[in-house]
């Protein structure tokens, strides 16, 4: 199967429910989603604390338009790339937390950049994140404070198919102690893929 552009791949409820419920983020903070795509994870976060700020930034023009549509009256969508925002938006919303599925291609540069700028990062990842020793000694370095293995493969696709990959949330909690507990979560009752 051929790659989307820009590995689009649009994160199911179930598994952002999944992390809201086993290790949320502090309410209070905005919410900011810097793979914000079509705005599944943004709606996700609104559900969960619908008083929050939020904010979403996605590459794509068409994707960004999309999410802009769909997402929560009164939030706030940019396009741009993450790379070159990255510090505009420090300096807007410093507490903000970030929930996002990265593109796996670039997952080390967004995991890094958001773990030295924010204090509360949850990034949905393959497990093989763990995999490389550039990786695993940064990890190291900078210890997870959760781990949450999802219990199905998620369908990324919308018609139910998965890869051969497991995926887990990687979560940075600048106000936890240090721990790597590792949490499964349940299938789904209505899951399908």
């Amino acid at each position: 199967m051929a790659r989307r552009a820009n590995d689009f791949y649009p994160t199911p409820a179930w598994v952002t429910q999944g992390l809201l419920r086993t290790y949320p983020p502090p309410r209070g903070a905005g919410l900011l989603d810097p793979c914000a795509g079509d705005g599944a994870i943004l709606r996700e976060l609104h559900t969960f604390d619908p008083d929050a700020a939020l904010y979403g930034l996605e590459l794509d023009l068409q994707l960004a338009q999309t999410c802009a549509l769909v997402a929560p009256q009164g939030s706030s969508v940019g396009v741009g790339d993450w790379f070159t925002y990255a510090d505009p938006i420090q300096a807007y919303v410093p507490r903000a937390a970030v929930i996002t599925n990265p593109p796996f291609s670039l997952a080390m540069e967004f995991v890094s950049s958001c773990v030295a700028r924010f204090p509360y990062v949850a990034m949905l990842l393959r497990l093989g994140f763990l995999a490389t020793r550039k990786r695993s000694a940064w990890i190291n370095a900078h210890p997870v404070t959760q781990l949450i293995v999802l219990g199905a493969r998620p369908s990324f696709t919308g018609c139910g198919g998965t890869d051969s990959q497991e995926y887990a949330w990687f979560v940075w909690d600048r106000g936890a102690p240090y721990r790597v507990p590792v949490s499964i979560l349940p299938i789904p009752i209505t899951h399908r893929g």
